[in-house]
């Protein structure tokens, strides 16, 4: 919408600023039209409305400048001078715990997604929670019974020992966040899985060597390869999918990249899975299938 200015003449009562990080140039043209829309977000801002920023001071300096000197400025993030911030506590590819905290308020949460992103942008929405009244107890509750977003590192839990990942990534610096906090949380082996046309649109051929960085495997699917009509090729990367899956052990993360089935793209309808993401999940489930409350006990 920013980029096609379909945000003109609109107000906005809060605007969340997450970062300025050169990284996002991936989405951009130039630095300039990178630059360009995020004064178009500042401007969106009313004179009474809230800026919730976790940028650098210099950086968030010339926030304030390009929207309403009125505007409120809330600071949030995982630095302790954050007016809302999180402090760690423990986690791993099952989860994070962590402290929320603001106003000399202290909440515990806990999270499925463990990756350090995610818990950033828990923080957001605690800081955005409290713009409009929302006691941090409250956001807390609630940001836990969410549970994850849709799409954006999801688990699949069919009862196997790894830690199964599926996203939909917008961007490669999306991907790439992701990827180093997994990288960290993953005693084992890191896999990845990504359909062609994703890998194709975040980065042509060298999505590989890219992810290459933080994955000890990738594997990059076509399109097909859930077809009822398989071709050969389709056969084949199958067959490197289940050699792949099969040595999956414990302390091991996969994550499965994709675009949702009959979406416009990445950032497509929520809760749609790539048909590679329902390939996975139907081959985790054939892999560990259910047991029933007294398998393996003997009649009397």
């Amino acid at each position: 919408m920013l980029a096609s200015r379909a945000t003109a003449g609109l107000v906005a009562d809060t605007v969340a600023v997450t970062g300025l990080s050169p990284a996002h140039l991936d989405r951009h043209a130039t630095p300039s039209a990178y630059r360009s829309i995020v004064t178009r977000v500042m401007e969106t801002l009313a004179g009474d409305g809230c800026l919730v920023t976790g940028v650098a001071e210099q950086d968030r300096r010339s926030l304030i400048a390009a929207g309403p000197a009125s505007a409120r400025v809330v600071v949030a993030g995982l630095d302790s001078s954050a007016d809302v911030h999180a402090r760690p506590l423990e986690g791993d590819l099952f989860g994070r715990t962590f402290l929320l905290e603001a106003g000399g308020q202290i909440v515990p949460v806990a999270v499925d997604t463990p990756t350090v992103p995610f818990v950033r942008d828990v923080v957001f929405a605690a800081a955005i929670a409290s713009r409009y009244g929302v006691s941090l107890e409250h956001a807390a509750r609630g940001i836990e019974a969410a549970g994850s977003v849709p799409g954006r590192l999801e688990r699949i839990d069919r009862g196997q020992d790894a830690a199964v990942f599926i996203d939909m990534p917008s961007s490669l610096h999306a991907v790439s966040s992701s990827l180093a906090s997994l990288r960290r949380l993953t005693p084992g082996r890191l896999t990845v899985i990504v359909d062609e046309r994703l890998a194709n649109r975040l980065a042509g051929t060298a999505f590989v060597g890219r992810v290459a960085r933080w994955a000890d495997d990738c594997l990059i699917a076509p399109e097909s390869i859930a077809d009822e009509d398989p071709s050969a090729t389709d056969v084949a990367a199958y067959a490197r999918l289940d050699r792949l899956l099969s040595r999956v052990r414990r302390g091991d993360c996969v994550v499965v990249m994709g675009t949702p089935v009959g979406g416009p793209g990445p950032d497509g309808p929520l809760g749609q899975r790539s048909a590679l993401a329902v390939l996975v999940d139907g081959w985790l489930q054939l892999a560990h299938p259910a047991e029933g409350t007294f398998a393996g006990r003997r009649a009397a």
